[in-house]
């Protein structure tokens, strides 16, 4: 015969089984997190990188200082700025 347990999966109310679920969600848990701490890492570095990389060209190369260059400076300063305060709150 077919006991309860077999026909409807093990009681809520079965400590092992319980403890056995608890555990691995609070593994999976803790790999997303650290996925996502990683990716807002390296998304951060790629952000401050790249702004850097646009606002050193435009004070070592004199003839791209043009009008029309002085607002893509501008969003490369503001763009690091941010991507500088986000790898604050994801590295704290």
């Amino acid at each position: 015969m077919n006991s309860p347990e077999m026909v409807h999966g093990p009681s809520p109310f079965d400590h092992n089984a319980t403890e056995a679920a608890m555990v691995g969600s609070e593994s999976a848990s803790r790999w997303r997190t650290g996925t996502l701490g990683l990716l807002a890492a390296a998304t951060s570095v790629v952000t401050v990188g790249g702004n850097l990389i646009v606002i050193l060209s435009f004070v070592l190369e004199r003839t791209i200082r043009q009008p029309s260059n002085y607002f893509i400076a501008s969003l490369a300063v503001s763009d690091l700025l941010i991507g500088q305060s986000r790898a604050a709150f994801v590295f704290t």
